[in-house]
């Protein structure tokens, strides 16, 4: 199953609803709505209790990412985001590249257990 967190799925909307991608999809505030309670239906949003964790150091933009997918549990991370393919050993899931190449890591140390 899919995982996010509230932040990511606000930024995800607040790009998604910039004029000229809406533009270019042909897609109106109701549309963009339903698709919001779409992904919120298919996808567990994790509360984002790892917001502060700082395991991503090349971008820390990537942070609220790979904490979701920290909280998540999740087995794999898809990206074609190179600073989250690179993370290092502190986070337990696999990474899958846009070339469909996975890198794997050792599992979480007991210091990034779920709070």
């Amino acid at each position: 199953m899919p995982v996010t967190s509230p932040a990511i799925l606000d930024e995800l909307i607040d790009v998604i609803a910039r004029p000229a991608i809406m533009r270019r999809a042909r897609r109106d505030l109701a549309q963009l709505a339903a698709f919001h309670r779409w992904v919120k239906l298919k996808a567990e949003v994790v509360e984002g209790d790892y917001q502060e964790l700082d395991i991503v150091p090349r971008d820390a933009k990537d942070n609220p990412i790979a904490a979701a997918a920290l909280e998540g549990q999740v087995p794999y991370l898809v990206s074609r985001d190179e600073d989250l393919l690179s993370k290092g050993p502190a986070c337990p899931w696999t990474s899958a590249g846009a070339d469909g190449g996975t890198t794997g890591f050792p599992a979480a140390p007991e210091t990034l257990s779920r709070p």
